[in-house]
């Protein structure tokens, strides 16, 4: 699951309010509470009709298994169509801290929300009720990435096949659509495979651990694919490297005692450190859920 840190702060801008005050408050002693919130940035309000709301993250910090990330800014525009609907703008700016990377725009969108009854939030008894639906608008981010699961996920096999089918499918009909989802496949492969490259072995996609052996070599057979489909020798060198790394060493182990014996795993543990434990998070979970330490 993807961690989002973030210091942030919302700002209410309505067009013709007078200044406001902002404060900022610490809460202490402040007891926990639970509740329910069926949306992702959102709520079953809008905005006065002819307003403006703005909604802003000045930064924050998104760390997976790709490395970190920083947002800055994250912002959602409101504008209020009638009393009960609104028009929605929202995206935000990526710029990769570890491993580096250029910014993009991601996350972009254009919704609209309306409420569908009245409660809580409008000064009224009972719950307020909203629907929102749009479309999402083109990222910045270096072509089109063909997901498999989820835009969270990214498995990387899963997208470059995608565009290796494609590639032959646009080898068979020469229709210069299909030509243009290649090209901007093969721009959002190179842009993206490097965070899924250690160094020394191979990630099998953005939120899991390494690949099994099988799914490695995988990944070098559909890099030379792209290679003999794009004519760009980056696919080649990549296949290349990616050839001589050394599998974990736990990898290699049950490969050298079971070379017969083919295992697909969907991601890997990165390691066990000295006590056996997993590396990174659950240390002694196991161990103590079975009471066998």
């Amino acid at each position: 699951m993807n961690k989002l840190y973030s210091i942030s702060v919302s700002a209410l801008i309505r067009h013709g309010a007078r200044p406001c005050l902002v404060c900022f408050c610490m809460l202490i002693g402040v007891e926990t509470a639970s509740a329910y919130r069926p949306f992702d940035g959102t709520d079953a309000a809008v905005a006065e009709k002819d307003k403006v709301e703005i909604e802003l993250q000045p930064a924050g910090i998104l760390k997976d298994a790709s490395g970190k990330t920083l947002i800055a800014p994250a912002a959602r525009f409101n504008y209020g169509l009638t009393e009960a609907w609104e028009a929605v703008l929202e995206g935000q700016f990526e710029n990769p801290l570890s491993p580096s990377g250029p910014a993009s725009l991601r996350a972009a969108g254009a919704f609209l929300k309306g409420v569908l009854r009245e409660g809580s939030l409008q000064d009224k008894t009972g719950p307020s009720v909203a629907t929102e639906f749009g479309v999402l608008l083109p990222d910045t981010t270096h072509g089109y990435w063909w997901e498999q699961f989820n835009p969270i996920v990214q498995v990387w096999n899963g997208s470059a096949q995608a565009v290796v089918g494609i590639g032959y499918f646009y080898r068979v009909t020469h229709d210069l659509e299909v030509k243009r989802l290649f090209d901007r496949g093969i721009e959002a492969l190179k842009y993206y495979t490097p965070y899924y490259d250690t160094g020394r072995w191979t990630l099998y996609s953005r939120t899991h651990g390494y690949n099994s052996i099988a799914y490695h070599r995988g990944s070098v057979e559909i890099l030379e694919a792209l290679y003999s489909l794009s004519g760009d020798i980056w696919f080649k060198a990549t296949a290349d490297r990616w050839r001589g790394y050394a599998a974990p060493p736990g990898v290699q182990a049950m490969y050298q005692a079971h070379p017969d014996v083919p295992v697909y795993a969907a991601a890997l543990d990165r390691e066990l450190n000295a006590k056996g434990y997993i590396l990174p998070g659950l240390g002694d979970a196991g161990d103590r859920l079975f009471g066998t330490r």
